[in-house]
């Protein structure tokens, strides 16, 4: 996205990022991972490199390669016996 990571965003000591701001990149991320996991999709791998900003600093939570679907056939820490 055009305003790059949430890490490169905070560590630029040029374009420092207000606190009403951040609670407010906070409060999307956190938003965006509550629709994540209510689709029973766990991410694995959040942190500030995986959350992407637009050029008005909304966030978007990007990198779902690690993630796994809870309860999904042959994912891990699913019981033998749950399979089909």
């Amino acid at each position: 996205m055009a305003g790059g990571s949430l890490r490169v965003a905070l560590g630029d000591t040029l374009k420092a990022i207000d606190w009403l701001v951040r609670v407010r990149i906070a409060r999307q991320v956190a938003d965006g991972m509550r629709h994540v996991h209510s689709l029973s999709i766990v991410h694995r791998d959040l942190k500030s490199d995986n959350v992407l900003l637009d050029d008005n600093l909304n966030a978007k939570v990007a990198d779902f390669g690690t993630s796994r679907v809870l309860g999904a056939v042959g994912a891990p820490g699913v019981a033998e016996s749950t399979r089909r």
